[in-house]
């Protein structure tokens, strides 16, 4: 019996996304909604590539890299088609692209250690353009908000060395 929830492991987000190391910035999907909501998560450590120069004598995480991995967790939920049997994502040629950031504001700096959690809730369709609302949380803690907008377009992923 299925509950309607997708979750993926890091290797299934990574043979549906187009990005490869260091710009994988999801570590799994915790929950999905088909076309609705979901959640992704990411596990912030000081052996992130980013730390090297984002500050090397106080670490903080890139607000533009929390925006990034909000615009994966938006394609991943937008993808998702989840059917009555399903276990694993789906899989589709097209892939999401960052189209539009509003309103984003950062309220607390995410640092090595923590654990990052990237609600997000679909809220409109215009023309081909998805709009889906945000929360960047640290455990019940706001660090970041705002909405954004992914365009969907084929694109073939090619896994190859």
């Amino acid at each position: 019996m299925t509950t309607g929830h997708l979750a993926y492991t890091a290797d299934q987000i990574r043979s549906l996304l187009p990005h490869r190391h260091p710009f994988v910035l999801l570590d799994r999907i915790e929950r999905i909604v088909p076309r609705s909501s979901g959640v992704g998560v990411k596990n912030i450590s000081i052996s992130d590539p980013v730390f090297a120069a984002h500050f090397p004598q106080m670490a903080i995480y890139p607000g533009v890299l929390l925006i990034e991995a909000v615009g994966h967790t938006c394609g991943l939920v937008h993808l998702a088609r989840g059917g009555a049997d399903d276990d694993a994502p789906a899989g589709s040629p097209a892939v999401g692209f960052l189209a539009g950031v509003r309103k984003f504001s950062f309220v607390q700096p995410v640092v090595p250690g923590d654990v990052v959690e990237f609600h997000v809730q679909f809220r409109a369709e215009h023309a081909a353009l998805f709009e889906y609302q945000a929360r960047v949380m640290v455990g019940s803690r706001l660090v970041a908000q705002g909405s954004l907008a992914i365009a969907m377009q084929d694109f073939e992923l090619d896994h190859g060395s």
